[in-house]
């Protein structure tokens, strides 16, 4: 990773105001994963930054400011990863990119589940709903799995039982489905 690290700098070096923007956006989000996965998370979240700035509604916009909130979670700046997954899930709304909004909403019921559980169940159910759209076996099972922590932790536990059947379920069918397959 640091010879990738290393190339990504050299092609930093190179960018011209002349370059294209999206090409420019391109380099300051991929260059910005590779600091955040060598834990140059200064440096991560600056390039990341750039990459939202630099032309608005650019293809790596919505990665960039979900990789931003994560970051900011992951620190404990809670409300600035609140700010930056709402965003992400506006743009990704506008773009239909689901696996973004499924992530996105995820995060964001996660986040709230304690301090605002009413907010988290909509993250929730949120979630839950992209995870059926995308029909992705995994997104279904994570969600509802979460959810019915969520219901767990708050002692509703009907509520946690049937998210639970609902992630349950699903395993079983993959399962079988593996089987036949």
């Amino acid at each position: 990773i640091k010879t990738v690290y290393e190339n990504y700098k050299k092609a930093f070096s190179l960018i011209e105001p002349s370059t294209n923007r999206k090409v420019t956006a391109e380099l300051y989000y991929k260059f910005a994963t590779v600091c955040d996965d060598l834990d140059e998370t200064e440096t991560a979240i600056k390039l990341y930054k750039r990459c939202i700035d630099i032309q608005n509604e650019n293809e790596f916009m919505s990665a960039a400011m979900l990789n931003l909130a994560i970051i900011f979670e992951d620190t404990g700046a809670e409300e600035l990863a609140v700010k930056y997954y709402k965003e992400c899930i506006t743009i990704d709304e506008k773009n239909n990119n689901l696996s973004g909004i499924y992530e996105a909403s995820l995060r964001l019921a996660k986040i709230f589940r304690r301090k605002e559980p009413d907010e988290a169940v909509v993250y929730f159910k949120q979630a839950i709903a992209t995870a059926r759209q995308i029909n992705e076996p995994y997104y279904t099972i994570n969600s509802n799995l979460a959810f019915g922590d969520f219901y767990f932790d708050k002692k509703e536990f009907a509520k946690a039982l049937k998210a639970y059947i609902v992630a349950l379920t699903k395993i079983k069918v993959r399962t079988l489905l593996t089987k036949i397959f």
